[in-house]
């Protein structure tokens, strides 16, 4: 089974929930694997032995060790010292200390022999591996074992390969189930890489794949039929939570609004929501809790519109943050980095954010193109509408961009 979904959309988290989960119904034994942290040791089939045994009573981990070690001699013949020791030096096996020294031993050994000993000593390894299946099974009879594996998709694309093989060849074992908690289009690259682009990665995966499924980025709020995006409420959680941003200009209604647009034109995941969240509070402690505005000192709604829109680029759009700073950009990149391609007219629905922040940072008689102002009438009226978000006292074009400048070079630690 694969759990699929993009980077930075809660593949870990939601994998370390259900694990937690299904710890608590005691039905199973779940198996975490991180791939990543093991890659380095080129050994898949370890990973996952020493995985288990972590969990195992003392009586069975014995048992299933001595089923295991032909089949690990046979591929530790290849990898030398290295895999040994790194089986050794995993804090999350915590073998008793007289198995760690046995097993060291029984290491040494093998990396001592001479491979034609080995291949004496193990000529059927197929028997060894038989031995290995018929000893996991028998655990799993009792509860079945599942094991998850995370991070797939950031492994290289030769042990990613590998795990899946040791999974197929030597662990399809009655009882024993596995999950991929991975992105299935980087995997499906990992395969390209190693085999060539003419292999049909999909149906390569076919073969290892009985069911798939995709993390949703939207869920039904409050049960109903509006469908909202997870990073929105992640989001909206991070600021309401955090003890720097919680006082300030974010907690309101239209701003909500405002930073909700901002996440749905880039479709932000969760991990880069946080990121977003994290940068608007270094800038709000940089700034003296002033930059967003604080409780009891509210701030005129067009400063608080161009320093989220400045500290959002710094983030999640860092060259035109930096065309920004240099002032070496086109008025079509900001209002394509809004999300507009033309200015509404005003109306009542000028607090909603993106339409009025074009306005701001576009309006002007010798940058702002005849598509966003058709006429006079509209530019008086947009001139009116940006007056008030100033409460009257509007910043000149020049002073506009002056201030997004400085919120950018604060969050830069800029103090020139």
């Amino acid at each position: 089974m694969v759990i699929d979904g993009s980077w930075g959309t809660g593949k870990t988290e939601f994998c370390k929930k259900m694990v937690a989960l299904l710890n608590d119904q005691e039905k199973s034994i779940p198996v975490y694997v991180d791939a990543f942290r093991a890659d380095h040791a080129d050994q898949p089939l370890m990973t996952l032995l020493a995985a288990i045994l972590s969990l195992l009573p003392k009586k069975e981990k014995m048992a299933l060790m001595k089923k295991a070690m032909p089949a690990l001699r046979f591929g530790v013949k290849t990898a030398g010292k290295a895999a040994v020791g790194w089986l050794l030096k995993q804090d999350a096996v915590e073998l008793e200390d007289e198995w760690k020294d046995a097993l060291k031993n029984a290491g040494e050994a093998i990396v001592d022999k001479t491979t034609e000993s080995l291949l004496k000593e193990h000529m059927n390894i197929e028997q060894s591996i038989f031995s290995l299946q018929e000893s996991l099974s028998g655990i799993a009879k009792e509860k079945p074992i599942i094991f998850f594996i995370d991070e797939l998709d950031r492994c290289r694309p030769d042990f990613a390969l590998g795990m899946l093989e040791v999974i197929k060849h030597i662990l399809d074992v009655d009882g024993v189930q596995f999950v991929l908690v991975t992105n299935t289009q980087q995997l499906k690259a990992s395969i390209n890489h190693s085999y060539g682009g003419e292999i049909d990665a999909q149906r390569y995966l076919d073969k290892f794949l009985a069911f798939s499924f995709r993390l949703p980025s939207v869920y039904k709020e409050n049960n109903g039929y509006n469908l909202r995006l997870a990073s929105e409420k992640h989001f909206l959680d991070l600021i309401g939570n955090s003890s720097v941003l919680k006082t300030s200009g974010l907690i309101n209604e239209a701003i909500t609004k405002f930073l909700f647009e901002l996440i749905k034109i880039k479709q932000l995941s969760l991990r880069e929501v946080e990121a977003l969240a994290r940068y608007y509070e270094i800038y709000q402690v940089l700034t003296e809790g002033k930059g967003l505005g604080e409780r009891g000192a509210p701030l005129k709604y067009g400063y608080l519109l161009l320093r989220i829109y400045a500290v959002y680029c710094a983030c999640i759009l860092p060259k035109l943050a930096g065309d920004l700073l240099e002032n070496n950009f086109l008025p079509t990149e900001i209002a394509k980095s809004i999300g507009r391609t033309a200015l509404e007219e005003p109306d009542s629905k000028w607090s909603y954010g993106s339409n009025l922040l074009t306005g701001l940072l576009l309006i002007d008689l010798a940058n702002t193109p005849n598509s966003f102002l058709p006429n006079d009438e509209s530019r008086r009226n947009w001139d009116q509408m940006i007056a008030n978000a100033f409460n009257g006292w509007p910043p000149s074009y020049e002073e506009k961009y002056t201030i997004v400048r400085e919120a950018l070079r604060s969050v830069a630690l800029d103090t020139n």
